[in-house]
């Protein structure tokens, strides 16, 4: 959308009867705002274009695209707003490769594109980035916890891969539930991630300490008997009292945050206690292979 080809038509209907590009430009642009016939029309092309103080030229100028994506949405099309913006970028350049004034402008940062929706889209997007790094850094962090407690290095794996296990299938969830990763959800997963850990973590600890010369199997019943209770009963209190923010908040945020969070919590439960601890039982090492993964006997023979 340009102002250029309404004032060149202006121009040529005008009593000046002239023709684009006009010699006296700042002049003739000044003349071109003021005699709209609409008021409406005359504040959009003031807001777009604005002529130097010494009237020598144009000091400023905006021109614009249309885009059927809904800017009032909760969550953009991440995909569609790239395309956009890539094409837009795409104009700027070749703008500065045509090598005139607005390119010297353009690459002297004196002109630059923007638009009142692209910070929240900027943000948005810088969010959701920054979620899923975050979670990145975060089983990083647990992986090193893991092993600094347990001193076993497989026991942290088996942890990572549960808990990544559990935000895949959050995150799935939220794709069932006709949610997009917008800010509220970027935040859930970040903090939640950490929640998730709590269950599988417990249960991790007990299965460790129990007795070493038991079958795996015997081992991970130990762990349920010591801690199970525990964790299922805690994973209770949190799912429920979720459901109770869902029910009494008076914000999106919070009734979407305690949906987000009854969510983590019933799949960390699901998990921990249908998916861990089975797996732990079935494949952990046990026998000649005990050693595997413990941080301590390495650090002995090393010694």
């Amino acid at each position: 959308v340009c102002w250029v080809r309404a004032f060149a038509a202006w121009l040529r209907v005008s009593p000046r009867n002239g023709s684009f590009p006009t010699a006296a430009f700042a002049t003739d642009v000044r003349a071109f705002v003021a005699t709209q016939p609409a008021p409406h029309w005359r504040a959009d092309y003031a807001a777009q274009l604005g002529v130097s103080d010494d009237a020598r030229g144009l000091a400023w100028t905006v021109l614009s695209f249309n885009s059927s994506i809904d800017a009032h949405a909760d969550a953009f099309d991440v995909a569609a707003m790239t395309s956009h913006d890539a094409a837009w970028s795409h104009f700027v350049a070749t703008v500065v490769d045509d090598g005139g004034t607005a390119a010297r402008a353009l690459a002297a940062d004196v002109a630059f594109h923007t638009h009142r929706w692209v910070p929240t889209y900027v943000s948005k997007g810088v969010l959701v980035e920054s979620a899923f790094s975050g979670i990145a850094y975060t089983l990083v962090v647990v992986f090193l916890i893991v092993t600094a407690f347990t001193c076993n290095a497989l026991m942290a794996l088996y942890v990572v891969l549960t808990i990544g296990a559990i935000l895949a299938v959050v995150a799935a969830l939220f794709v069932a539930y006709g949610w997009r990763i917008a800010i509220i959800e970027a935040i859930a997963l970040v903090v939640l991630a950490g929640l998730a850990v709590d269950f599988v973590v417990h249960l991790a600890h007990a299965f460790v300490h129990a007795d070493a010369r038991l079958a795996r199997a015997e081992r991970a019943r130990t762990a349920l008997v010591e801690l199970g209770t525990s964790v299922l009963l805690g994973g209770a209190t949190t799912f429920l009292a979720s459901f109770v923010q869902v029910a009494l908040a008076a914000t999106l945020f919070f009734s979407t945050f305690g949906a987000v969070m009854a969510t983590t919590v019933g799949v960390s439960l699901v998990y921990a206690f249908l998916f861990f601890v089975p797996l732990l039982s079935v494949t952990f090492v046990y026998g000649r292979w005990r050693h595997v993964g413990d941080v301590g006997y390495l650090a002995r023979v090393v010694a």
